[in-house]
């Protein structure tokens, strides 16, 4: 019986002995990752015209980044949740505009007729719907973290931002009459439009003095002239009241100097020119800053002597004469209308209108 109980004591302290050898042993890989802080932070949540929804992050580039191999993920990569830190996935801001404004802006939801899905990458053992579907009216519980990496953990999470989804927004393209509703100009030459071949129908925006007002148009076969119509202005002042109902669904903004030469890469002397292509994308999906203004049926003023306003730039325009090619320098404001956002609607698409002050001959 001694023998026997020496025997299992021998084999409680062998047993002991293995596991705290074991305990003693190297530690797995990811006990070896060192823990990261979270210093990235929001910006913003919001939706760009066509339903797509953008966050902002600060500080999201992350210069000892050593990513996970083959995993496709870098430097300015980050996790999201969109339900509270449940499911997980990784995206990297949307190079356009990264390439564009340097800013870290991520889309994680877009619309696509059905309802909006993931941009998300998916990110395996997170739990992420391959395409995480919404509808409007949901609300997100966004939050975000730094990705695990060969050399760190994932880092905490952020605190969740919640945000609800709107519908998109009415298209503004059906309030504006074809062709004249593509133009600003002075009310005297809406008063007089000539016959022409094509119907057009809807708002247009004119100057009239110091004030901008909206107006409208519509056409009608023209008795004199077959396959010819002839255009009705309407000034503001005659709307009907359905009519300024629906012109108090917009506001507006002028194109800034201020705005706009941080947001340019292009090396120009011609800002205007090199960021003419970039204004509908950057103004669609809300990348400046500027503040929008409600319309009013008194219309709304414009301060030429404003130089934040005002841009010139210069065109080659060819001389059918003597068949030279001659500069002029063109002196305009830029103004922008859209149908404003609402608690529901995101805010349509932005309507870009010039209106040339002037135009001189370059000496």
């Amino acid at each position: 019986m001694k023998k026997l109980f020496c025997i299992l004591i021998s084999s409680v302290l062998l047993v002991c002995a293995v596991f705290a050898l074991a305990g003693c042993g190297p530690k797995s890989q990811k006990d070896n990752k060192a823990d990261r802080a979270l210093d990235t932070s929001l910006v913003g949540v919001w939706q760009g015209s066509d339903g797509t929804v953008y966050v902002e992050l600060k500080d999201f580039e992350h210069d000892d980044y050593q990513f996970i191999s083959d995993s496709g993920q870098g430097a300015t990569s980050i996790e999201f949740s969109l339900d509270g830190g449940s499911s997980w996935a990784r995206t990297d801001p949307v190079e356009y505009f990264f390439n564009q404004t340097d800013r870290g802006i991520y889309s994680i939801l877009s619309y696509d007729g059905n309802g909006f899905t993931g941009y998300l990458t998916g990110h395996e053992g997170e739990n992420m719907p391959q395409n995480p579907k919404f509808n409007a009216g949901a609300d997100l519980s966004i939050t975000f973290r730094i990705p695990e990496s060969d050399t760190y953990k994932a880092s905490e999470w952020s605190t969740a931002t919640t945000y609800t989804l709107k519908a998109l927004g009415t298209g503004n393209s059906e309030f504006f009459a074809n062709h004249y509703g593509a133009f600003l100009q002075d009310k005297a030459q809406y008063d007089s439009i000539s016959a022409n071949t094509f119907e057009s129908n809807g708002f247009v925006v004119y100057k009239d003095g110091d004030l901008l007002k909206f107006g409208k148009i519509a056409s009608e076969s023209s008795s004199t002239e077959t396959g010819m119509y002839d255009y009705i202005f309407t000034s503001q002042e005659e709307l009907t009241e359905a009519e300024k109902n629906e012109v108090a669904k917009f506001e507006y903004k002028f194109v800034s100097k201020l705005e706009y030469e941080q947001n340019v890469t292009a090396e120009s002397t011609d800002l205007l020119s090199s960021i003419t292509p970039d204004i509908q994308t950057y103004e669609d999906n809300l990348l400046m800053s500027g503040t929008w203004t409600a319309v009013t049926v008194d219309g709304f003023e414009f301060y030429a002597t404003n130089s934040n306003y005002i841009w010139q730039y210069n065109v080659e325009i060819p001389n059918a004469s003597t068949g030279e090619t001659e500069i002029y320098t063109y002196t305009s404001f830029i103004l922008l209308v859209r149908i404003k956002a609402t608690d529901s609607t995101a805010h349509s698409r932005v309507h870009v209108l010039e209106y040339q002050l002037s135009y001189e001959p370059v000496e």
